[in-house]
């Protein structure tokens, strides 16, 4: 859980008030690979349903995280267009696509409103998809399922042979159409688990808490939803790195405000200077939520801390899969790395 400033005068003239990302290139591959996984997101809505609907940081028209509350409020993100912010990490041997939706507000109880920390503005939460490289397989072969609800790490997968950390509950997840996650996301809170799994380990959810719900299926298109209970809402994916994400303006104090200095681990490749900001570090938080303050580099809400910059090393060190598994990046931009010029033809 946690948050993110105001895109060029040019964009906005071109995409007024919508919140409308320009448009995808439809034919790059990674996008095409985030398409093909992209999960269906069965969102909750509770007591306050615009505090649910999933859309984009900058749907207000601006990239200030401290104002998004006071936005939500005045209606500023309306009609909530949905997007799912995405990244593809690629190694040698796999696929790591990370997706990170977006709400204003997170909210426990409308209670818990008056008590420090049970409310915050902006809140991400991240899901990856591990997907092995496959000849003849295009888009290759699902192999396990991670989500991070409220900093915690829950592990699904279908093959028996693929393991997570040692007594960690694994479950299989369901694919809509053999490649499309479904996830459930919690109302409030938020947090995504893999719809029909056991919540917190201990209940299941086969459905919406009130009955209210609204289904965000990727059709390539940011559709806004018709209501708190709207089963058929489509959405369009975000390039975490690309001109309207959150990386190019990680050093944007009104996006990102709190930082830390990033320690790889021992003989894993660390950041170059120039990509960390002038004091060289990294945000761990967006500007408006307080909430990160305790977190870890690894358990922020920001892309690169969900899942640390280096992804791959945290899949090796806990998930065991019979086939090969490389923790040697073709494209990691968190990283700095970029080798896909010299990789064989898929």
């Amino acid at each position: 859980m946690k948050k993110f400033s105001i895109l060029a005068a040019c964009l906005i003239i071109v995409f007024p008030c919508l919140g409308m990302a320009p448009p995808n290139d439809k034919q790059d591959f990674y996008y095409k690979l985030a398409s093909y996984w992209a999960p269906d997101l069965y969102q909750d809505t509770g007591h306050y349903p615009e505090g649910d609907y999933i859309t984009a940081f900058d749907g207000d028209g601006d990239w200030k995280g401290a104002n998004n509350l006071e936005s939500l409020k005045a209606g500023r993100f309306g009609p909530y267009h949905a997007y799912v912010y995405y990244q593809v990490i690629e190694t040698r041997t796999h696929y790591l696509i990370i997706y990170e939706v977006f709400h204003p507000f997170d909210y426990d109880h409308p209670l818990l409103k008056c008590l420090e920390g049970a409310y915050h503005e902006n809140d991400t939460e991240a899901t990856m998809v591990i997907v092995q490289k496959m000849p003849g397989k295009k888009f290759g072969r699902f192999r396990g399922l991670e989500t991070r609800p409220h900093g915690y790490t829950r592990y699904y997968a279908l093959d028996s042979d693929v393991r997570p950390p040692l007594f960690k509950l694994i479950e299989k997840p369901s694919l809509r159409d053999g490649h499309h996650p479904e996830i459930y996301i919690q109302r409030g809170g938020h947090g995504p688990y893999a719809l029909h799994a056991r919540e917190h380990g201990l209940f299941y959810r086969h459905e919406f808490h009130a009955d209210t719900g609204v289904v965000y299926r990727y059709k390539g298109e940011a559709q806004a939803p018709s209501g708190p209970d709207d089963r058929d809402v489509g959405y369009e994916l975000i390039a975490i790195d690309g001109e309207r994400g959150f990386w190019p303006r990680r050093c944007e104090r009104e996006a990102f405000d709190k930082r830390r200095e990033y320690k790889p681990p021992q003989g894993r490749p660390g950041i170059p200077r120039e990509l960390l900001c002038d004091d060289g570090k990294l945000p761990f938080n967006l500007n408006g939520d307080d909430s990160g303050d305790s977190g870890s580099i690894d358990s922020g809400g920001l892309p690169w801390n969900h899942l640390t910059p280096d992804p791959a090393h945290l899949v090796d060190m806990t998930w065991k899969f019979p086939e090969a598994f490389s923790t040697e990046y073709v494209y990691n931009p968190f990283l700095g790395i970029d080798r896909r010029d010299k990789r064989e033809n898929r």
